[in-house]
């Protein structure tokens, strides 16, 4: 993984994106392309991520399931206008870069209770948005390697 500074840092980026990075909602959108919509409560708003197949897990997944993720947000005031800010957005940030925790991490209870601490009204407010980005006729899709989540992005 190549640091926002360009040098290899291992996994060092990565787990401190876990460690600290905002905890959110994701849903499964499509199995045949593995696609995760991932929610940032920040923004408002979702991105799509296709995974690679081949990932640990990946086959199993369903569509509409629900699925954890962890935000990381740059710092140096970078925006992706493909991604809009919602209308409930806290307008702190203009970009988000998650990482799906369940395809490097085996501690599934971890997981399993940072799902359950998501209130319901956040699984269906990411829920909403999910569907909004999956119906237009060409979506934005982002590729969901986890390494790719924290390059340029603040720890």
């Amino acid at each position: 993984m190549i640091a926002s500074s360009g040098k290899h840092t291992g996994y060092t980026g990565l787990s401190q994106a876990l460690h600290i990075g905002d905890v959110d909602a994701g849903w499964v959108v499509s199995v045949k392309r593995p696609i995760v919509a991932a929610y940032s409560i920040e923004l408002d708003a979702v991105v799509l991520l296709e995974m690679d197949r081949n990932w640990p897990g990946v086959a199993s997944w369903k569509r509409g399931q629900r699925i954890l993720v962890v935000n990381v947000y740059p710092l140096d005031g970078r925006s992706d206008p493909r991604i809009p800010p919602g209308p409930n957005s806290h307008d702190r940030f203009r970009d988000f870069n998650p990482i799906v925790p369940a395809l490097i991490c085996s501690d599934s209870k971890r997981i399993d209770s940072l799902m359950r601490s998501i209130p319901e009204s956040i699984w269906q407010r990411s829920l909403e948005h999910a569907k909004l980005a999956t119906s237009v006729e060409s979506p934005y899709i982002r590729d969901g390697r986890p390494s790719l989540a924290v390059v340029g992005f603040a720890m």
